[in-house]
């Protein structure tokens, strides 16, 4: 199981807060200290940016293992005898995390932008931008921005020049691999708006964060193909995600995944299936070896088809 838990123990007029996390802490959870007056003040949260905004300091992650219990004497941190290793959840990193969130003391938007990298260096290796046309780099907002301001750097890098950052595709905020298949439907109508005037006759490169019904990239696809986009790259910064995630992660039916095998073997695995099943020109993705190095630890990958922590089994 995954979590983090904080609560409050009151036992004859005396309170006692707490803080704990799973052995793996997959779950986020971060603390900090400030005065305020002759009081000290602590506070416990999933997120760095709260504690920065109400100016907290000394900020420090709960480790696996460990108890954090505040009374009338401060704060007391609890360990346990053996040192447990963190494996925090990758869609923290990908996806659910704000940009300037910091885990375990690394910027989110820095490791979107090294995957958005990750991206760019698959397709220089490729001979991708080895043609006469201007190509126009496309981010589904917010997910996709990070990727594609990660993949732009590396590309300049390179010397390539025939390609430009356009803002084609405005935004409403709603999560649509959370939600009910018909809701999903409903929602991904009206959730992003694709600006005609920035689109049409264009060579377009489209990131995302990741794939997982395919709602959002098909309707994406649609609107251009209908507004003469000549070709459609699609780019994800996570790897092709085959599972729902065990430990909490909303993601419903795994019949409704895009990346599939059913019951009569129709299989969508390959780049080529998969842009094929969206209508793009071509769909690409980072790796998880690519994850555990722009994290710089070995997160929790069962939703990609590797690993739990904990368990001896491939999920």
């Amino acid at each position: 199981s995954a979590f983090s838990d904080v609560g409050m123990i009151i036992d004859r007029g005396k309170r006692r807060m707490f803080g704990f996390t799973d052995r793996n802490r997959i779950r986020p959870f971060v603390y900090g200290h400030k005065q305020i007056g002759k009081r000290e003040s602590w506070m416990m949260t999933s997120e760095t940016i709260p504690l920065y905004k109400q100016e907290y300091h000394n900020l420090k992650n709960l480790y696996p293992g460990e108890i954090l219990l505040f009374d009338d004497n401060g704060m007391h941190l609890s360990k346990s005898e053996k040192q447990l290793e963190p494996h925090p959840c990758m869609f923290e990193y990908a996806y659910f995390s704000r940009p300037a969130n910091e885990i375990f003391k690394k910027r989110v938007q820095e490791v979107r932008m090294s995957l958005g990298r990750v991206l760019a260096e698959q397709d220089l290796e490729n001979d991708f931008f080895n043609r006469d046309v201007i190509f126009s780099l496309i981010s589904i907002p917010d997910g996709g921005n990070a990727y594609r301001d990660g993949y732009a750097n590396r590309i300049l890098k390179s010397d390539i020049t025939n390609f430009k950052i356009v803002p084609a595709i405005d935004k409403r905020n709603t999560r649509a691999f959370m939600q009910p298949l018909n809701e999903v439907q409903q929602a991904t109508n009206s959730k992003h708006t694709v600006m005609k005037n920035l689109v049409d006759g264009e060579y377009g490169i489209i990131f995302d964060d990741s794939l997982v019904r395919g709602t959002t990239s098909k309707k994406i696809v649609e609107d251009m193909n209908r507004l003469h986009m000549k070709e459609i790259h699609l780019r994800f910064g996570t790897p092709k995600i085959r599972k729902p995630c065990d430990l909490g992660v909303n993601m419903k039916d795994p019949k409704q995944f895009l990346v599939r095998t059913d019951e009569t073997g129709y299989s969508v695995e390959t780049d080529e299936e998969i842009a094929k099943e969206i209508g793009s020109t071509t769909a690409a993705f980072t790796t998880i070896d690519a994850i555990e190095k722009s994290i710089g630890m070995k997160p929790c990958t069962g939703c990609l088809g590797r690993w739990y922590p904990g368990r001896r089994k491939v999920a």
